[in-house]
């Protein structure tokens, strides 16, 4: 029970992190022609949404961790992304990730990301974290 009560702290303390930052607009900003071809393509995760949508948005997780009390963290670590970032539109937070690439090969264009999903007791999103990484 204190190891899901330090995971939910963790995700917690790493989401107002990741808030911190300009939350309606993307981590690596473009020139404003180049943003409305990649708001084209952007994937919305909103807290709540089902184990089945985000399987159709995001495809199988990398790797899956059950945290206890039904919930479960799925990890997409191998994908790129052009941006991501936490939105929080009309009250709601989500997710956004633009031009996702599920299975990117060496050359294909975007930053490599690594996301965390948590699912509650119910298969609904309560949680997700990102990362960039920069090579």
């Amino acid at each position: 029970m204190r190891i899901f009560s330090i995971l939910v702290c963790f995700f917690c303390l790493s989401l107002t992190a990741c808030m911190g930052s300009s939350p309606d607009k993307p981590l690596d900003p473009a020139s404003s022609s180049a943003q409305v071809e990649i708001q084209k393509d952007k994937i919305e995760i909103p807290l709540g949404m089902s184990v089945s949508q985000v399987l159709k948005l995001l495809g199988t997780a990398d790797s899956t961790e059950s945290i206890g009390g039904g919930h479960e963290i799925w990890r997409y670590s191998s994908k790129k992304a052009a941006y991501v970032y936490a939105s929080k539109d009309s009250g709601v937070q989500a997710l956004v990730v633009g031009n996702y690439i599920r299975e990117p090969q060496l050359d294909s264009p975007g930053q490599a990301i690594l996301l965390s999903v948590v699912f509650d007791s119910a298969k609904k999103v309560a949680n997700f974290n990102f990362a960039i990484m920069g090579f």
